[in-house]
């Protein structure tokens, strides 16, 4: 039995209409206020059709941002949906970050001091690493059948970081068959260590944006490009 104390205040009477809108939103939206505690609870309907499967998905919130629908998407109903799908992936994310965490200080240490175990064990880390980023770029042309231009640049970075790494474990042990071009070995044997740990770090960065810690990220991001603007301005004017 319902207490005397809450409010159940619906936003606006359920609809069958399936266009993500503002009046979709509120239709599925209902606001409960315990006047006891001075406390509000959100409730939303995700439900379309037992068959049919949730109202939102991956593919309705893409079309809202193309859409540049910005209203929508800062509605309690989509934001409430996208909190828990980062929630119930968050798991996932964690371990992400923590793997690549690891991988970055193993790679870092073995800058000052390399061994054939490091040397494996990178080469161990690089390979799982690659084989999930084809894995992920596989099912993301398969299902999505279209590819933005940003996570073809960032496919292709995490490919150099990964080239770069492999090439910094191995190239010595191959240049050390023979003793030929020796200088030119030694600026590319200088050079690889500082392009792997710098790509490796990039791609840390960018992985921890999904971390707690992502707002500073973004923030650094923001304010990096804000530089970048001013010094090409006053350099063109």
């Amino acid at each position: 039995m319902r207490s005397p104390k809450d409010e159940e205040m619906p936003l606006r009477e359920r609809g069958d209409n399936d266009e993500i809108t503002l009046e979709f939103c509120n239709r599925r939206s209902r606001i409960r206020r315990n006047k006891a505690e001075d406390s509000t609870t959100f409730m939303f309907d995700y439900l379309r059709d037992p068959e049919e499967g949730e109202t939102l998905n991956w593919r309705e919130l893409r079309k809202l941002k193309a859409g540049k629908k910005w209203g929508v998407i800062r509605h309690p109903y989509i934001l409430n949906y996208i909190n828990q799908k980062l929630i119930d992936c968050a798991l996932f994310y964690s371990l992400h970050i923590l793997a690549f965490l690891f991988f970055f200080l193993l790679l870092a240490w073995h800058v000052f001091s390399r061994n054939i175990f490091k040397d494996f064990l990178i080469s161990i880390f690089t390979g799982v690493f690659f084989m999930f980023l084809v894995l992920k770029g596989t099912i993301k042309a398969r299902v999505t059948k279209s590819v933005s231009t940003w996570f073809v640049v960032a496919f292709c970075f995490n490919m150099f970081t990964y080239g770069a790494t492999l090439a910094y474990v191995w190239l010595p042990t191959v240049f050390s068959y023979d003793d030929y071009h020796q200088e030119v070995k030694k600026i590319i044997t200088w050079f690889l260590p500082i392009i792997a740990i710098i790509s490796a770090w990039a791609n840390l960065l960018y992985i921890m944006r999904k971390s707690p810690f992502g707002i500073y990220i973004f923030m650094m991001t923001r304010i990096l490009r804000s530089f970048a603007h001013v010094s090409i301005s006053e350099n063109l004017a």
